[in-house]
């Protein structure tokens, strides 16, 4: 079985590894059958799992194909029989072995008097968690499928000043990265300016999407609803300059799900190229905004060439790195 995406985790509170991935196929889905045991080969090292679950979706005459798996010890967790049991004298090293067949145990062992530990309906791996946590330990799975109990810190804190460093960090500047990420996205800090209440009719929306250009400099598109002529930005800051805005047209062709007989474009229309049906004939379109509606109510898939209208607008600064925009009704 070949994925072309491949994902999986495990953390302190996660004792065994899950498994995300997509296979290219129906083929290589059909393989993928619940409760089967696999092998991942990444690099030299093989991590073995038990496949959970899987999937298969379709979107706009696309297919998708996924599988879920977990490593093999997630056996002992849910899904498991609960446990009902009060232990005599016994040892914590003793009762995890009584719960778990094949398990790693490092942490330190102490004695368990009689009627000290019990469990009302737990799981396995709920029991043995609770017994290492009390030591400091923490439970994993290794790639092979073995339970590991073991202790969270290779050394004691009591011991750390008599312990040798695994590694000496000088500068800080290579283990911390600082980095900003702008979302751009339809419809994103979309305001609505209006004095009437939302449900009236040719309530004027507008939203502004930049992009980034030269230093101190910025574009930004401007999409009015219902469409006027002339928009107008003003700024409190000084050193900041608007420059006239110019209007613009731009064309989209998208594919859009309409049902009961209502389908949305990112932009406002201000006028349709053209329309084909990919699925049942709803009929004539109208639009409001970015509201397509059909003639007949229904579910269908319409492949949409459309204008959009709008301003661009330039802000430059002297010195100011960041401009922050906001909108109020004069």
């Amino acid at each position: 079985m070949e994925f072309d995406s491949l994902d999986f985790t495990i953390d302190e509170s996660t004792y065994c590894w899950s498994l995300s991935g997509e296979v290219s196929n129906r083929d290589e889905w059909v393989l993928a059958e619940p409760g089967l045991e696999i092998e991942v080969q990444i690099g030299a090292d093989t991590y073995l799992f038990i496949i959970d679950s899987r999937e298969r979706t379709e979107s706009f005459g696309e297919q998708s194909f996924k599988v879920t798996a977990r490593s093999k010890t997630s056996v002992f967790g849910v899904g498991s029989l609960p446990i009902h049991k009060t232990w005599g004298n016994t040892t914590a090293h003793d009762v995890i072995n009584e719960l778990i067949d094949d398990v790693n145990i490092s942490i330190v062992n102490w004695n368990l008097p009689d009627g000290t530990l019990s469990s009302e309906g737990e799981t396995a791996i709920a029991i043995v968690t609770k017994i290492a946590t009390a030591a400091g330990g923490i439970v994993y799975t290794d790639s092979v499928g073995q339970l590991q109990v073991v202790p969270k810190y290779k050394v004691e804190p009591a011991n750390y000043n008599l312990s040798n460093v695994d590694h000496i960090f000088s500068d800080m500047d290579d283990m911390f990265e600082l980095t900003e990420t702008k979302e751009l996205a339809p419809g994103y800090n979309q305001v609505q300016i209006s004095n009437e209440p939302e449900s009236a009719e040719n309530v004027i929306q507008i939203s502004v999407h930049s992009k980034d250009l030269e230093a101190l400099t910025a574009v930004l598109k401007v999409i009015i609803f219902p469409f006027v002529t002339e928009v107008t930005l003003l700024t409190s800051r000084n050193g900041v300059t608007i420059n006239p805005s110019v209007t613009e047209t731009e064309e989209f062709t998208e594919t859009i799900e309409i049902i009961n007989g209502v389908g949305q474009v990112p932009f406002p229309i201000e006028s349709i190229v053209s329309s084909s049906y990919l699925d049942t004939d709803l009929g004539n379109l109208s639009t409001s905004g970015i509201t397509i509606n059909t003639i007949i109510k229904g579910t269908t898939l319409l492949e949409v060439t459309y204008i959009t209208q709008y301003h661009l607008v330039s802000i430059s600064a002297d010195t100011a790195k960041i401009i922050q925009l906001y909108m109020e009704e004069l």
